[in-house]
C-alpha cells in the first residue's frame, strides 16, 4: 500500500490552530491542537489529539485508532471521556484524508476533512452534531512539528560574533588594574 500522506500514516507530531464555532456561542473561538502518532504499522495506527480552546479551561483529549487500512479506505475509532468509543469510516486519496462518524444511539455524528497543501501542511474543516443539537464547526490548519535544533544559522552566528566583538572592544578600552 503506497500512502502519500505523512499526517497519521507516519510516527510524527503535528500541531495546528484555527477557529472552532459552537452554535450556542454563535462566534468562533481560537483553538490549538497537537497530534501525536504513536505507532504505525500495516494493521493499525494509534494516535492522540489534544485540543485547547481559548477561553475554556479543560483541554479535550481524543484517542484515534485507524485499522483495516486498504487502498482508499480505513476504519477509525474515536475514544474520549465524553463520548466513550465511537467507530467511523475513513477515506483517502492523493490530496485528502477524511472520516465520518454516525452513532444514532449516542446521537453523535460528524466529519473531518484534511486537505494536503503544496507545502506539506493540511487545511482542515469539520462539523459535529450531538444529541442535544450542539453543533461544532472546525476550520483550521495543521503542520508537522519541527524538531528543535541546537545548530545555528549563519546569520545568527554572524550576529553573535559581532556582539562578542563589540563587547570585547568595550572591555578592552582603557582598562586599569583593579589592585
Amino acid at each position: 500500500m503506497n500512502i502519500k500522506h505523512n499526517f497519521l500514516f507516519n510516527s510524527e507530531e503535528w500541531i495546528g490552530d484555527g477557529s472552532i464555532t459552537f452554535n450556542e456561542f454563535g462566534h468562533g473561538l481560537k483553538f490549538y491542537t497537537q497530534w501525536k502518532v504513536f505507532s504505525s504499522d500495516k494493521d493499525s495506527i494509534s494516535c492522540a489529539q489534544e485540543i485547547e480552546v481559548e477561553g475554556l479551561m479543560d483541554k479535550t483529549q481524543n484517542k484515534f485508532t485507524l485499522s483495516d487500512i486498504k487502498a482508499g479506505t480505513f476504519s477509525i475509532t474515536l475514544e474520549n471521556e465524553s463520548l466513550g468509543k465511537v467507530v467511523g469510516k475513513g477515506v483517502m486519496d492523493d490530496k485528502t484524508v477524511a472520516w465520518e462518524f454516525s452513532n444514532k444511539e449516542l446521537g453523535f455524528e460528524g466529519f473531518e476533512v484534511y486537505e494536503l497543501q503544496e507545502d506539506g501542511n493540511y487545511v482542515t474543516r469539520g462539523e459535529y452534531v450531538s444529541i442535544d443539537q450542539l453543533r461544532t464547526i472546525i476550520e483550521g490548519k495543521i503542520w508537522k512539528k519541527q524538531v528543535q535544533s541546537n545548530e545555528k544559522t549563519d546569520e545568527s552566528n554572524q550576529a553573535e560574533d559581532a556582539e562578542e566583538k563589540d563587547s570585547k572592544e568595550a572591555t578592552d578600552v582603557d582598562e586599569e588594574p583593579l589592585f
